[in-house]
């Protein structure tokens, strides 16, 4: 009997390391679950699902997985959720062709194309995609391209879903405009030598 009670517990402080091992923290977490090539660290701003700490790399991050969690909720990204039960997706596009390291929802604005939606991170987005569709059109990043079209709905084309906040729009083109100054003033700097 008392082989038996020993095997047992054996085998419970067993198993018990082992899920130990199997569970990650918010430690183990290294990206953003929404611009997936930022690297986070104990420094990064945090926000909370179901009791578990995720890392986010900005602001604009924390609001935006604030208003639809489950839309940015990976095990990929997010270790800690490894073993949780992650609810679908409600589309099957994840990344945002012009900007591919954003994970994108079904709320952010949309074009269509090839008469499917095509989701895109915010406004700025929107603008680059219309200027050259197919330089974004990527099969590997709109899965939705392969899938049979959908049928005619009175939906209006072309208009948001979502509500993008315009604050994250004016927040990436002020963005952008920096990059292109900076990229034209070290071209400037280069020239002078």
């Amino acid at each position: 009997m008392l082989k038996q009670v020993s095997a047992f517990v054996a085998l419970a402080l067993l198993a018990s390391v082992a899920m130990a091992q199997d569970q990650k923290t918010v430690e183990d977490q290294t990206h953003c679950p929404m611009m997936i090539k930022k690297e986070v660290n104990a420094d990064s701003k945090t926000v909370e699902y179901k009791g578990i700490k995720i890392r986010m790399c900005c602001d604009t991050c924390v609001k935006r997985f604030e208003k639809y969690p489950e839309a940015y909720l990976d095990a990929k990204y997010i270790p800690q959720l490894n073993g949780m039960e992650i609810p679908a997706r409600k589309i099957s596009q994840r990344y945002c062709p012009v900007y591919p390291d954003r994970v994108i929802t079904e709320k952010d604005p949309f074009v269509i194309y090839k008469e499917r939606k095509v989701y895109l991170f915010n406004k700025a987005a929107v603008k680059k995609w219309n200027k050259n569709p197919e330089k974004y059109a990527k099969a590997d990043l709109l899965p939705q391209l392969a899938e049979p079209i959908p049928e005619k709905t009175d939906e209006v084309v072309g208009e948001s879903t979502g509500d993008s906040s315009d604050d994250e729009d004016e927040e990436e083109d002020e963005n952008e405009n920096d990059e292109k100054a900076a990229d034209k003033k070290s071209s400037a700097d280069d020239g002078g030598r």
